[in-house]
């Protein structure tokens, strides 16, 4: 998942996340005119750390930050970000860690993905796209009949996974594909039966029922047959930061151990899992 831009958003970004994505030129430290009016963000009692509200899981992420900052015994020092622009590039990314704040949460740890100026943390939950109904006697992706249609988020890694198992399949298998603008499209599609089941990004539909009472009511599908794949999501700091990095780390391990990341995703009714290992 390599862009000339930074997905600043969780998913295709609104589906965005700031779970990254970066292009191998971007592999250089980036350059800012005015870089030598930032500074660092002061430490002293604080822990400095970015939280993007265009995220749909921003304020899962912000407790999960908050929890952060109180295990390393600091205090949370919060920057929202709030730009207008659904995309940012890398050099804002990097002007951010520079200028605002030493970890920037909500980024999906994709291997190989990251420059080398750039250094992530564990992941604090695993998450993912799911199959969204409005049928009450479907529990799984297998029970929708093959004769119905699917109406994935187009262009994102869940409908690129679909069409790969789709196209592995014998042609009487097949489900249809009638793939949607959005999230937010595919939902309304399943709320006004154009097709059976919707593929969305997980926070999306999250964001998006809490405004929308029937988006709200939609079933989640287990996706057997169709192989589940979870994405881990975690936080970026500027490489160097050696000592932040282990240290948040091992906050993150603790929080997870003592059940506070569970209780935190499962208290928001927030669709995902601390990280199985």
């Amino acid at each position: 998942m390599l862009s000339a831009a930074l997905s600043l958003t969780k998913e295709a970004v609104f589906f965005f996340s700031l779970l990254a994505v970066i292009t191998p030129v971007s592999a250089q430290t980036p350059f800012l005119p005015d870089e030598s009016k930032f500074g660092r963000p002061a430490d002293q009692d604080n822990l400095s750390y970015c939280i993007d509200k265009r995220d749909p899981a921003w304020e899962v992420d912000a407790r999960i930050a908050e929890a952060v900052a109180s295990a390393l015994l600091l205090n949370p020092d919060v920057y929202f970000v709030e730009d207008s622009a659904i995309r940012a590039d890398v050099d804002q990314l990097y002007r951010h860690l520079r200028a605002n704040c030493r970890l920037y949460f909500g980024f999906k740890l994709l291997p190989e993905v990251y420059p080398d100026w750039l250094t992530v943390t564990r992941a604090y939950y695993e998450i993912g796209y799911v199959f969204v109904t409005a049928n009450p006697n479907w529990a799984r992706l297998g029970d929708v009949p093959r004769d119905q249609a699917l109406g994935p988020s187009l262009a994102t890694a869940g409908d690129f996974r679909l069409v790969a198992y789709l196209n592995a399949q014998p042609a009487n298998q097949r489900w249809s594909r009638y793939p949607m603008p959005n999230d937010a499209a595919a939902l309304k599609a399943v709320i006004e039966g154009r097709v059976a089941a919707a593929l969305v990004w997980a926070p999306s539909m999250y964001e998006l029922g809490k405004s929308n009472p029937e988006i709200a009511r939609l079933r989640i599908l287990a996706s057997d047959p169709m192989p589940e794949e979870r994405v881990s999501v975690g936080a970026v700091l500027l490489s160097g930061e050696g000592f932040l990095s282990t240290s948040v780390d091992q906050a993150i391990t603790t929080l997870i151990n003592d059940g506070t990341i569970g209780e935190i995703v499962g208290g928001a009714g927030f669709p995902a899992t601390p990280p199985s290992r």
